[in-house]
């Protein structure tokens, strides 16, 4: 113990020693009310602020349990935005409800996300065939052309023939210029009678055979 401390016990022990036993018990005594005095009060204290918060704890509660509700405006929005055979208990908690909604729409997009890729895959599937049916018809298309020009060429050359043929036995076959842009085609059969053919650049090489031939059978 240092010196500073043993002084101030001794001070303490000369202090009570001046005392008499029973003035010593009155100010232990005294000392020991003041000390339960400060407890007591204390714990009123304490009490009181337990009371403030069991209050407190009341008054959320209460609020809780009101938003927990279902009011008409919150069952309306549920209803505008759940299945129309989801029953809805009003009675019941809107928190449990939500819960239960939100399964539902977990549920409801699964089978969107499902549907959409059916619908990619039947799309897909549909965009090959097209595609496939497009290049047939384009196959076909090439076909039907080459018949086709085949055919012209073909009457073609039989119609050259036959205007040869002619011109053989005595038909001429001329064309006189007129102008910068008339071409004028000459038919002369063998009674010497002349037909003439104004020659328009839109019409086809195909056309004016077959005209001559008309005009030679």
């Amino acid at each position: 113990m240092s010196v500073s401390s043993m002084n101030k016990f001794n001070n303490v022990i000369k202090e009570l020693n001046e005392f008499t036993e029973l003035e010593m018990k009155e100010i232990i005594n005294s000392d020991i009310n003041n000390i339960f005095k400060q407890y007591n009060n204390k714990i009123d204290s304490t009490k009181s602020e337990i009371s403030q918060l069991d209050q407190e704890i009341i008054n959320l509660n209460t609020e809780i349990s009101n938003l927990s509700k279902i009011n008409d405006s919150n069952l309306d929005f549920i209803k505008k935005y759940s299945k129309k055979n989801s029953a809805i208990d009003k009675n019941g908690n809107i928190f449990s409800v939500l819960q239960t909604k939100s399964i539902e729409l977990d549920t409801l997009k699964m089978s969107i996300v499902k549907e959409i890729t059916e619908l990619e895959s039947l799309n897909n599937s549909l965009t090959y065939k097209l595609n496939k049916l497009k290049q047939e018809r384009e196959e076909k298309s090439d076909k039907d052309k080459v018949v086709t020009d085949e055919f012209i060429i073909e009457d073609q050359d039989l119609v050259v023939m036959k205007i040869n043929l002619n011109r053989n036995i005595g038909v001429r076959l001329e064309t006189l210029k007129k102008g910068d842009d008339e071409d004028v085609l000459i038919l002369t059969d063998l009674e010497n009678k002349s037909d003439l053919f104004k020659v328009d650049s839109k019409l086809s090489d195909y056309f004016i055979s077959n005209y001559i031939w008309d005009k030679l059978g």
